[in-house]
């Protein structure tokens, strides 16, 4: 059960992470459009 636990943590935190990579590239990506 601790092992499940600590496995559904650590796929939720690389969700997390990839998520934010994608905001923060989608952000980059405006900011370029808005600015060029």
């Amino acid at each position: 059960m601790n092992l499940l636990k600590g496995w559904g943590f650590g796929a939720l935190l690389l969700l997390a992470s990839f998520l934010g990579i994608y905001l923060l590239g989608g952000l980059e990506f405006f900011v370029k459009v808005d600015f060029s």
